[in-house]
């Protein structure tokens, strides 16, 4: 009997020991993915904050106040700073939403757009969701919009174009899988091509059981939340964590 109590003894403290190193691994596992979203947060928080204080700046900018300059001179003055800043493009707007180009002058009218809508209707600045753009339809950017007051009436705007494949660069990272969900839970960064615009739901539900339902998830989303859970399915054990990008409508 006390030969029974030995192995007993030596199996209970082999499952302890291998209890608390799974205990451990878990632990460090989910700091790691915790950390990594904060460093990724943190940077597209810098990127959308340093391209809203830019536009702020140029919106004070005496040659883009000025009436006696016309809004082609505006645009080609804007063309020429963003050489240095490498946006896709840096734009001016009239006070009837119409956008301007350095070499045709009147470009568009772009009054239908929503968040053009909301920023001259509240003055407050906008960030769009990923959207497809460019002469071949195809280019993923995000749009970042401040409006240019006179006093408490909105005369007009400036935005700046962000390359999508600039948002994809931040989200890299080693051993790790990064991804940005937009207003509406959609996928618009970090994934192929084929799931861009795919609901985060669909996606989460494919992955298998999550330790957090995925309602309560999209509610994290939808409240603005910090969050993690980990995710059990298709011959693997993944740890997720996410948190909202600052000055915009995304989760990350």
């Amino acid at each position: 009997m006390k030969k029974y109590r030995g192995w007993i003894f030596i199996i209970c403290i082999f499952v302890l020991l291998t209890a608390g190193a799974l205990v451990t691994g878990v632990l460090k596992v989910k700091a790691y993915t915790v950390a990594v979203n904060r460093e990724k947060t943190d940077l597209l928080n810098r990127r959308m904050g340093e391209t809203m204080e830019l536009l702020e700046l140029l919106t004070r900018d005496e040659r883009i106040r000025s009436a006696d300059i016309s809004y082609q001179d505006k645009a080609r003055i804007l063309t020429d700073i963003n050489r240095d800043k490498g946006y896709m493009m840096i734009r001016i707007l009239d006070s009837d939403m119409n956008v301007y180009r350095e070499d045709t002058g009147l470009a568009s009218d772009l009054s239908s757009r929503d968040y053009l809508q909301t920023l001259y209707a509240t003055g407050e600045p906008q960030v769009t969701d990923a959207f497809l753009a460019g002469a071949d339809g195809v280019t993923i950017n995000y749009t970042v919009a401040v409006a240019i007051k006179e006093g408490e009436e909105v005369t007009g705007a400036i935005f700046a174009a962000i390359y999508g494949d600039e948002i994809a660069g931040d989200l890299l990272g080693d051993g790790s899988a990064n991804v940005l969900i937009g207003s509406e839970f959609q996928y618009m960064s970090g994934v192929s091509a084929d799931r861009f615009g795919m609901p985060a739901a669909q996606i989460l539900e494919e992955e298998g059981k999550t330790t957090v339902p995925v309602e309560n998830i999209l509610l994290d989303f939808y409240d603005r939340k910090d969050g993690s859970f980990w995710s059990i399915g298709k011959g693997k054990i993944c740890c997720y964590a996410y948190a909202p990008v600052e000055n915009t409508n995304g989760a990350f």
